[in-house]
């Protein structure tokens, strides 16, 4: 359904099928994906989610797990790990976050595949995190009760003077560094193919953390590149599965047995940094997790520049204003008395007419930098 190198649009097709009777949407392939796991999976970005509604609105079952006891949303998440498109619209913004808080119904967070890889793993990049995030907030939940479930599940204790501590020292480098980051080493040939899925390249930049432990890259599946998420080698251990010959230097994500007890401590404490930059570090977007991400810090989004730029021009313009008004006020009164009483007038409707530029400034300027960078 999604592997295909075709663009005829599937939603048209599953419309059809389901149109004439088709009912059989527990149907397997050869790793047990059903209808709705395929489509969360090898779907293309801009048609997943009006897929995944018209599957679940058939009678599609959420719960379902295929082979390697992975569900809905270890898929789903993988998925939007993998591709990263940190710089999605707000309509596809919005859609995920319907379409996650609608798995999360009925699906569990920590819930393991066979080698105890959770949702909450496969989400932890730049994309998919504030998505995660955000569903949660909007349900009345928090994600940090997950993160101390599993937590307790592998018997790790981060105490929160720890916590917060390291999240200190993590947000005092939060202003961008002058340098560039480091690249992925040979991973040029990567960057000329397009991912049949999202349409965009492979990541060519290391990031730092709390997402240092995943990366992005494109492998071929079925004769069509598709990003696939990879582990690094220096945090996680283990064998080294080769999966690129010009980089061996990662394993798939889907080997966490081989995990050491200080590698796991790692990711815990990767998943509560995470958790903290969007609490306490206001970072609520994609776009912003991955300028944190691949920036070394924290980047102002575009709409936040266009903003501080702005303001030195607002003052003025608004100066300029209030000395013109004084001026117009005393030659038409000509009385001390009556100009202090225009003045207060001036003054209130003044200030309600700035905070209300103000606002409308800091919307426009605000979503364009928090969706677009």
């Amino acid at each position: 359904m999604g592997r295909r190198p075709s663009r005829t649009p599937v939603l048209e097709l599953v419309m059809l099928f389901l149109s004439q009777g088709f009912d059989d949407l527990d149907a397997r392939d050869v790793n047990g994906n059903t209808p709705l796991l395929y489509a969360l999976y090898y779907m293309r970005q801009s048609e997943l989610v009006a897929v995944a509604f018209a599957l679940i609105e058939a009678g599609a079952d959420i719960l379902a797990v295929n082979n390697h006891d992975e569900g809905a949303l270890h898929l789903l998440f993988r998925r939007l790990s993998a591709c990263n498109n940190y710089e999605m619209s707000i309509e596809n913004y919005e859609a995920l976050i319907r379409l996650i808080n609608r798995l999360l119904e009925q699906c569990e967070l920590t819930s393991s595949n066979i080698v105890g890889y959770t949702p909450l793993d496969a989400a932890l990049s730049p994309t998919a995190w504030p998505l995660l995030c955000t569903a949660l907030a909007e349900t009345g939940n928090d994600v940090r009760d997950e993160i101390l479930a599993i937590d307790d599940r592998s018997n790790i204790i981060q105490l929160d003077a720890d916590l917060q501590e390291g999240f200190s020292q993590l947000w005092a480098r939060r202003e961008p560094s002058n340098t560039e980051s480091p690249k992925i080493a040979n991973c040029e040939a990567a960057t000329e193919q397009l991912c049949f899925l999202c349409d965009h390249r492979s990541e060519t930049t290391k990031r730092g953390a709390p997402f240092d432990e995943f990366r992005s890259m494109l492998v071929d599946e079925l004769g069509s590149s598709i990003h696939m998420v990879a582990c690094n080698h220096f945090i996680v251990g283990g064998e080294c599965l080769n999966v690129r010959e010009e980089d061996s230097s990662c394993i798939l994500d889907y080997h966490p047995d081989k995990m050491t007890p200080q590698a796991a401590g790692k990711r815990s404490w990767n998943r509560h940094m995470a958790y903290l930059l969007w609490r306490d570090g206001g970072l609520r977007s994609p776009v912003k997790f991955q300028e944190w991400a691949v920036g070394g810090g924290y980047r102002r989004t575009r709409g936040e520049r266009e903003f501080r730029a702005c303001w030195p021009l607002f003052l003025g313009v608004s100066w300029a204003f209030r000395s013109l008004f004084l001026a117009f006020s005393f030659l038409v009164f000509g009385s001390w008395a009556l100009l202090v009483r225009a003045f207060l007038v001036r003054a209130l409707l003044v200030v309600v007419l700035e905070v209300l530029l103000l606002q409308i400034m800091a919307g426009e300027l605000w979503l364009a930098g928090y969706f677009k960078g």
